[in-house]
């Protein structure tokens, strides 16, 4: 097996193990939150600080983890921090998170923010940004080794489904596991510490010091440019108000739908793992379409296809019609995920590329959610959910008039033309 091969089959072998850590707890946490057998019962507003928080806290960690990466390149110090807290979420869930939430509410949500920043969202950001720069260098195409993240996500979530119906703390322990499998992945899977520094024979890595005033003189410039915003506005109003919808309200809006919470979390639970097979299934033909339509007109069509499940929500009168136009989730996730990192390749530096990723994409997106799920949240007290839901789709709406005219064309920014 060659080099490319390895590279691809380890980023994919992280991806599965990440993604399933994440999937198996994130997405019942918001039910786990709110439901009376086994949960907290906690409001729509208490939801919307418990997100709020998670986000003020993923945008510091991120910004941390795109920095110390570009500094790192292609060593994997990061990776085993995250992996560590990764396996350490049952026993915070269980012994120090519940109980604070319960009994201290602001301080368990503050505390609850760093470890799920840390081991999990705030991982899964830090793993992109990592395999993106090592397809580049390695000749693989990303898309091949994401295909383990959203396989990973779909076989975590319909475990989820199983799991919190036996006992809803199972599926923090199940995170733990796979947690572990994770670090040890990372311990025993031999990589090249450095490739630059094998390419060049005698050359030696700056300092960290170095590489920050480097990083700092060339985030500075990208600032000043519009590029940035547009991509920056581009999440805030697309990517971020429809997971605001997909983490924080649908599962608790489509378990509401059923006679039963039992049924509609199995049912909920299935749901989740067909849409996230579906975006498997199509993750590797995306990157083949990226290629023939271009990267902009993808991202365009990505935030159009993000209003079908926010519209279906709102005017679906029973689970199945929600459920079928909740399947669209897998047809747009692949070409956002991929056509913004490919985005990202053509207009921005590449000695800035986990930088710009996890700070155009991944810290405006939880900077956004901060600011917008308290009052979503309170928005849906006081309207309910499919008012706000139609709201929702009319912000993506005006988003994809607004890409279609803000949005770089490729071939046309400073990275393409290198």
């Amino acid at each position: 097996m060659n080099i490319s091969s390895s590279m691809r089959n380890y980023g994919a072998c992280s991806f599965l193990l990440v993604f399933g850590a994440v999937a198996v707890w994130w997405s019942f946490f918001q039910i786990w939150l709110t439901v009376p057998a086994g949960g907290l019962r906690l409001s729509g507003t208490q939801v919307g600080t418990v997100f709020s928080v998670n986000g003020l806290m993923l945008t510091a960690v991120i910004v941390f983890y795109g920095i110390m990466q570009d500094c790192l390149r292609f060593r994997r110090h990061l990776l085993f921090i995250s992996a560590v807290c990764t396996m350490l979420i049952g026993p915070f869930v269980t012994f120090v998170y519940r109980p604070l939430l319960e009994h201290c509410f602001l301080f368990g949500v503050l505390l609850g923010s760093v470890e799920i920043a840390a081991g999990f969202v705030g991982a899964t950001a830090l793993y992109e940004a990592y395999f993106a720069r090592l397809a580049i260098k390695y000749g693989f195409e990303y898309g091949h080794a994401r295909v383990g993240g959203s396989l990973g996500f779909a076989l975590g979530t319909l475990a989820a489904g199983v799991l919190f119906t036996v006992r809803p703390l199972l599926i923090f322990w199940a995170g733990s596991f796979l947690g572990m499998c994770l670090l040890l992945t990372q311990i025993f899977w031999k990589t090249e510490p450095d490739p630059a520094r094998n390419m060049h024979p005698g050359s030696r890595s700056p300092g960290v010091l170095r590489t920050l005033r480097s990083l700092r003189a060339e985030m500075a410039a990208s600032a000043r440019d519009a590029n940035f915003w547009a991509l920056t506005a581009f999440v805030v109003f697309g990517w971020t108000v429809y997971q605001v919808f997909e983490s924080q309200m649908f599962p608790g809006f489509y378990v509401s739908l059923f006679s039963s919470h039992a049924r509609g979390q199995i049912m909920f639970s299935a749901l989740i793992a067909v849409q996230t097979l579906i975006e498997t299934s199509l993750m590797v033909p995306a990157a083949a379409i990226i290629r023939r339509i271009g990267v902009k007109t993808s991202m365009v069509f990505s935030a159009l296809v993000m209003t079908v499940p926010l519209l279906g929500s709102a005017l679906g009168a029973d689970p199945a019609t929600v459920a079928a136009l909740k399947l669209f989730h897998g047809v747009f996730v692949p070409f956002a995920l991929l056509s913004i990192v490919k985005y990202v390749s053509l207009h921005f530096s590449a000695a800035l590329s986990s930088t710009i990723y996890l700070t155009g994409f991944y810290v405006a997106y939880f900077l956004a959610t901060a600011l917008f799920s308290g009052p979503l949240g309170y928005l849906r007290d006081i309207c309910g959910y499919r008012i706000t839901f139609a709201l929702m789709a009319a912000v993506i709406l005006a988003d994809v008039l607004f890409s279609v005219k803000i949005l770089k064309k490729d071939g046309t920014g400073a990275a393409a033309g290198k």
